[in-house]
């Protein structure tokens, strides 16, 4: 946009009129709202996806402990850092290798703890269903004690909703949004 030219007294003056600076404030406003949405939505998906991964990744390497070492390895919710405490995972969670001699799924002050993970972001939910109370724990075999899932939203919003599927035989798999439509287990 070329600024106007106006002629007054013989004299040239330039610069842009009063529509002109509304109409370029206008445009600037619009692609800074729509630049503010597109940012909240990237960062959206960032924070499920960096929560997700974590909880992925520790449950992996939970079973790839149990195969190699050779002993019962278990992955529960943890308020303390330090022993399981329900299903709730988005308060953060333990990996732990079993003793031979102990109950399975709860930690002995004995046990090693492998792994452990602080809390996911303020606005999401990982619930594991009642059947991996008190813990998935993942045999030397790689097998489960139990199957289930564990469902993890953000902001309670089924969009952004996934879950990690669990079998007996220690397979997991990936469930969308498109399949599970709730935050619930």
């Amino acid at each position: 946009m070329l600024p106007s030219c106006i002629k007054n007294n013989g004299m040239l003056r330039t610069g842009f009129t009063l529509i002109e600076l509304l109409l370029a404030m206008f445009l600037s406003a619009a692609l800074l709202v729509s630049s503010t949405f597109a940012w909240r939505v990237f960062s959206d998906k960032q924070t499920f996806n960096q929560g997700f991964d974590r909880l992925q990744a520790s449950i992996l390497f939970a079973r790839n402990h149990a195969l190699s070492a050779d002993r019962t390895v278990s992955v529960c919710a943890s308020e303390d850092g330090a022993y399981c405490s329900g299903l709730a995972y988005e308060r953060g969670w333990i990996v732990f290798a079993e003793n031979a001699d102990g109950p399975i799924g709860r930690r002995n002050t004995d046990e090693p703890i492998l792994s452990l993970q602080p809390a996911l972001a303020e606005r999401m939910s990982a619930r594991a269903s009642a059947s991996l109370s008190p813990a998935l724990s993942f045999s030397r075999h790689g097998r489960l004690s139990a199957s289930g899932r564990i469902v993890l939203c953000l902001d309670n919003n089924p969009d952004y909703a996934r879950a990690l599927v669990f079998i007996r035989s220690g397979r997991m798999r990936i469930v969308t949004a498109d399949e599970i439509n709730t935050c619930h287990t």
